[in-house]
């Protein structure tokens, strides 16, 4: 939404120094800061890709190779975030719709992607150059 405020109200001439805002207030995608708080508190940061293992524990296959197995002494907490969730719309997947992962993680504005034709209920389409679908979020819960 602020990228449609954004081509309303400047054009996207300004949009190098939007996304330099951005990268500022995500510290350049780096969590080293985040990171070291851990290490200060006596907690070790694993990363990689972690799947659930059986009763409290956890397998962790890290970058690089190799698995961590990970047991729990009490209970686990599953934080697994969340995805954009679109409709299924013909045409959408093909014109590349930006979401907030997009809008996030992007060094320039989109350009023209087309339009999109969704059918509608009655068999009527409409045709449209530029859509917002406030449609939610999904858990991320497909690979756990």
């Amino acid at each position: 939404m602020w990228l449609s405020a954004l081509t309303m109200c400047c054009g996207w001439s300004r949009s190098p120094a939007v996304f330099a805002r951005r990268d500022e207030w995500v510290t350049g995608w780096n969590d080293q800061g985040q990171a070291a708080g851990l290490k200060s508190l006596g907690t070790e940061l694993i990363r990689g890709h972690g799947r659930l293992d059986g009763h409290r524990r956890v397998a962790v296959e890290i970058p690089g190779g190799g698995t961590v197995a990970l047991t729990a002494r009490h209970a686990l907490v599953i934080c697994t975030g969340s995805r954009t969730a679109l409709p299924e719309l013909t045409g959408l997947a093909e014109a590349r719709p930006w979401t907030n992962r997009e809008a996030t993680d992007s060094h320039a504005a989109p350009g023209g992607t087309g339009s999109i034709t969704p059918a509608l209920q009655d068999g009527g389409e409409v045709e449209a150059d530029e859509a917002l679908f406030a449609t939610g979020r999904a858990p991320r819960t497909d690979d756990i």
